[in-house]
């Protein structure tokens, strides 16, 4: 429920080396909810969170927390790929800029039903399949649509609501756009990397 922390988190990770060293690579790093060749997509989201713990500590001190928080961050092991090397790379971050991040891992089988309840507040999550985010979005970000986020916003409830209703191309990823650009600003949820696929 709190705005600044939540950016704070999105500038204490450096999803640049966790892509080189736990993904060797092999993945890239989101600006936001898709990335290029999936629908709607624009390198003009804004705004970009680039790694800079300086600036997370200080929005840290903003949310209310100069002396830093304990906080409790929930992932899965061998859904994803690397998901416990990376949610552990992300511990680590948190916990040096002020973020003390206790990391609990769980079987997808008890993380997940959770999740879906409602019951998980900080978690790491992948989604794959996402072709027309439209769906994607709503299911996350759409006022009690799911319990997932626990998120409610109305100018984006109706910036969703809109885009589903048109049907000009460019006047759709106009409206994407701007739900985008909204969903960066809020950061109810930090959006890191696509992983390749990689088939031998």
């Amino acid at each position: 429920n709190n705005k600044a922390l939540r950016q704070a988190v999105a500038y204490a990770i450096d999803r640049e080396a966790i892509v080189q060293s736990v993904f060797q690579g092999h993945a890239e790093v989101l600006d936001g909810a898709v990335g290029p060749g999936q629908y709607a997509y624009s390198p003009d989201v804004t705004p970009k969170y680039r790694y800079d713990p300086a600036k997370a500590k200080q929005l840290l001190t903003e949310a209310g927390f100069p002396n830093g928080v304990d906080v409790e961050l929930y992932a899965s092991a061998d859904r994803y790929v690397n998901d416990r090397q990376s949610s552990q790379a992300i511990a680590s971050m948190l916990t040096k800029v002020g973020i003390r991040t206790k990391l609990t891992i769980r079987d997808y089988s008890i993380e997940w039903p959770n999740v879906r309840k409602g019951l998980v507040p900080f978690y790491y999550q992948g989604r794959g399949s996402v072709i027309d985010p439209s769906p994607f979005l709503e299911q996350y970000f759409q006022s009690g649509v799911t319990p997932r986020l626990g998120y409610s916003n109305p100018q984006l409830d109706t910036l969703l609501e809109a885009e589903r209703r048109e049907f000009d191309p460019a006047q759709r990823k106009k409206l994407l756009l701007q739900a985008y650009d909204l969903i960066q600003q809020e950061v109810p949820a930090v959006f890191l990397w696509r992983i390749n696929a990689l088939y031998g």
